[in-house]
């Protein structure tokens, strides 16, 4: 069996998932919604860590020990001043028994926005975000819950999920680790 090198298995990966947005894009919203359909009301009564303040809302599901939403919170923070963005990250813990008390130090800091720009521009595979775990307050563990039942709503439950307004008003679900090119794409038809 021969091994597959790291610039491999990025190069395989980039092609796939470029190849998987132009059929999603084509097809329109990648999922159709389960039981009620998230709706923007329901963002705004989201918890969220909010960054940038730009005039185009993004929402992005996240989850402190992904490595994809580490890799997306580097490309969308590299174009916020370019497409104007303001990104609601809304915390979620499904990737790892961790993620629980990294989600909860994040909201529970005093600084919520550092906290998660440390743990996400520190991102280690197999270590996570360098953030260390706080213990959820009863009031974080139903603000988790609620962000959790949201994300719940989308066909395909996984991190990171991006939710972005159209221009007739509809909102846009991309899931996954977009290249600052597809992320363009999206925002120049969205936008």
């Amino acid at each position: 069996m021969r091994a597959i090198g790291a610039t491999t298995l990025r190069w395989r990966y980039g092609c796939w998932s470029c190849a998987l947005f132009l059929v999603l894009w084509s097809a329109g919203p990648t999922a159709e919604p389960k039981g009620e359909p998230v709706v923007p009301d329901a963002l705004e009564r989201a918890t969220w860590i909010e960054q940038g303040g730009g005039n185009h809302l993004v929402h992005v599901f996240t989850d402190p020990n992904c490595p994809y939403c580490a890799d997306l919170y580097g490309t969308l923070k590299g174009l916020m001043e370019e497409r104007d963005l303001r990104v609601r990250w809304l915390p979620v813990a499904v990737v790892d028994p961790t993620s629980a008390g990294k989600a909860a130090a994040w909201l529970q800091a005093e600084d919520s926005l550092r906290s998660l720009d440390i743990s996400k521009t520190g991102f280690e595979p197999g270590v996570g975000g360098r953030v260390r775990e706080d213990v959820p307050s009863a009031d974080t563990e139903r603000r988790l819950a609620e962000n959790h039942r949201l994300l719940a709503q989308v066909a395909i439950p996984v991190v990171p999920t991006m939710l972005v307004t159209d221009r007739d008003g509809g909102l846009r679900v991309f899931q996954g680790s977009l290249s600052p090119l597809a992320l363009g794409r999206i925002f120049d038809h969205l936008h």
